[in-house]
């Protein structure tokens, strides 16, 4: 539609395609709703402005279908310390009680969890995520409703059309993801990692 004379009308426009905004559309498409997501980049978050995700949050994610991903490729825990220098100060428990099916967080790159993401919403055919299009200003309706206005940034103004090839475009979104990994110093670590996450930008203890 982006090539019509008079602007399209969107029941749901999504802004930003981080783990919020991808979760939410993903949500919403899995209950009928379509769904267009814009970004103003075109490539995964480089570090990790989030970096602990919590049990609810794996939960929803089981509901979207990639919880079990996250919770491979992270850290698992539910035992925290607080030390001054080599003194413990403190211990606790997020967890305390067994039998639940996931961990009270885990440590996880937002890289890892945006491509995860990504790929699911690519799966879906109710979600079209339109990316280097910024949102510069959000006008209120009468109706209650909103329309987002915006534009295209230079590296898209000459593509017209849909995206690429969805399969296509997730293998290149997961080697993205790997080359981030590499580029912060993170290696193929399991649930059996004990130390901090190497990454540059942002450590956690495990």
């Amino acid at each position: 539609d982006q090539d019509r004379t008079t602007p399209a009308l969107h029941p749901i426009v999504v802004i930003g395609a981080g783990p919020v905004g991808l979760s939410l559309a993903i949500d919403l498409t899995q209950r009928g709703q379509r769904v267009v997501v814009l970004d103003n980049d075109h490539k995964l978050s480089i570090g990790s402005r989030a970096i602990c995700f919590a049990k609810r949050t794996l939960e929803i994610w089981d509901r979207l279908g990639v919880g079990q991903r996250m919770v491979d490729k992270g850290v698992s825990w539910n035992l925290g310390k607080v030390f001054l220098k080599d003194e413990q100060l403190y211990e606790f428990n997020l967890l305390p009680e067994e039998g639940h099916e996931r961990p009270a967080f885990i440590n996880l790159q937002q890289y890892y969890a945006e491509a995860y993401l990504v790929e699911r919403a690519l799966q879906l055919p109710g979600i079209d995520i339109r990316w280097h299009n910024k949102v510069t200003a959000v006008q209120s309706r009468a109706d209650g409703g909103a329309k987002p206005r915006g534009r295209r940034t230079a590296q898209h103004r000459h593509t017209r059309g849909r995206l690429p090839d969805r399969r296509a475009m997730a293998g290149g979104l997961r080697r993205r993801a790997l080359a981030h990994a590499a580029d912060a110093g993170a290696g193929e670590q399991g649930a059996h990692f004990s130390g901090p996450l190497p990454d540059r930008r942002c450590e956690a203890g495990g």
